[in-house]
């Protein structure tokens, strides 16, 4: 059996003598969460795609992905979003300066995850808010 363990941090963490550290700074791969981000309940699906994740924008050369949402803040979704059933998460794309990058790791996580029962969204690409959107879709 094969067992997995997701680091869900927030962008700035105190290591053991108390000391500020930013994310940023770390070099070992991981899930950051922007400010206010708060993975309350999260379905399993959905953690399963946090990790498939990770793996992709590691291999683009990010060891960093960041949640940008989760559901926490009900005024930057519509109603009935999957975000407020732990069905649905949001990374960041728009600190990848390269368009081409941006365009590989969306199309590598539609790959690996569409087949599987996830819609995958590139959204506001170009734009200050670009980023994926994946979300699960029972087929």
């Amino acid at each position: 059996m094969t067992c997995a363990l997701i680091l869900i941090a927030p962008a700035t963490v105190t290591d053991a003598t108390r000391t500020s550290i930013r994310a940023d700074s770390r070099t070992d791969d991981m899930i950051d969460l922007k400010a206010g981000v708060k993975p309350l309940k999260l379905t399993p699906q959905i953690l399963f795609a946090m990790a498939i994740a990770e793996t992709v924008y590691s291999a683009a050369g990010y060891p960093t992905v960041t949640v940008t949402s989760l559901g926490e803040r009900e005024s930057l979704h519509k109603d009935g979003s999957k975000h407020y059933t732990g069905e649905a998460v949001d990374f960041r794309l728009n600190h990848i300066a390269e368009a081409g990058k941006r365009a590989w790791i969306a199309e590598r996580l539609t790959l690996r995850l569409v087949p599987a029962g996830y819609d995958v969204l590139h959204e506001y690409k170009g734009t200050a808010r670009e980023h994926l959107h994946i979300e699960v879709e029972p087929r």
